[in-house]
């Protein structure tokens, strides 16, 4: 009997093959999704009138960026619970780890100087 394997989104719940999903063309993330605008035209169809990043409709689907924000929020949880991401691999972590080694640097500076002056 033959099996197929299907990867299910925890996005948009879309299930296709694991294969067919990495070579799926994604959005840039930083647009947060893409709003499209079509008219209704009857037999002619619903072309797009209009297509936007959900970035600058936010505050027209508060609801929408909500839900978003909790699923976008929930997966992070989830990868760093499973470790399979640190906090250095997140922008603020890496903000930290540079403030850190500033921080180290200047008290070996300091300590330096001690040295030198004693």
């Amino acid at each position: 009997m033959t099996t197929i394997s299907q990867f299910q989104c925890p996005v948009c719940m879309l299930s296709s093959s694991p294969k067919t999903f990495v070579d799926r063309t994604l959005l840039d993330p930083a647009d947060f999704g893409r709003i499209t605008v079509r008219e209704c035209r009857g037999r002619k169809g619903l072309p797009i009138i209009e297509q936007t990043a959900f970035i600058n409709k936010k505050e027209e689907y508060p609801e929408v960026y909500d839900r978003l924000k909790d699923v976008c929020l929930g997966l992070i949880n989830a990868f760093y619970n499973h470790n399979l991401i640190k906090p250095t691999d997140l922008p603020i972590g890496k903000e930290l780890d540079l403030r850190d080694e500033q921080i180290m640097t200047l008290e070996e500076e300091t300590r330096q100087t001690r040295k030198k002056e004693n």
